[in-house]
């Protein structure tokens, strides 16, 4: 809307640093938690934002190793969808485009030549 456009570009600088990690934050907490769909907030919080190791991270949302990489490769999927989404909406041109990195796939043999 029109009155929030208007705040967005009269912001000094530490309301706006303040605006552009309160999206981040919004995209963390707006994540699922669903306990049979990966825990992805409770992952994200506490790896990033609790400042666990994955082993600390793994143990408080209750996960074997195996459950946990998958878990957090999809909540960090899961993420950036938000994230992209809210800094569009929020106006956060400043805040970097984010992609989670694909393995180039592995060409046939006869095409590696």
């Amino acid at each position: 809307n029109t009155t929030e456009k208007s705040y967005v570009e009269t912001m000094n600088k530490a309301e706006r640093a303040k605006y552009l990690a309160l999206t981040i934050l919004k995209a963390i907490k707006d994540c699922t938690n669903f306990k049979f769909h990966g825990k992805h907030r409770a992952i994200l919080e506490a790896y990033y934002i609790e400042n666990l190791n994955a082993y600390q991270t793994r143990v408080r949302v209750g996960m074997t190793e195996a459950e946990y990489k998958p878990a957090k490769k999809e909540a960090l999927i899961e993420f950036i969808k938000r994230y992209d989404y809210l800094r569009k909406a929020r106006q956060c041109p400043e805040l970097p485009e984010l992609f989670y990195p694909q393995k180039p796939k592995k060409l046939p043999k006869t095409a590696q030549k």
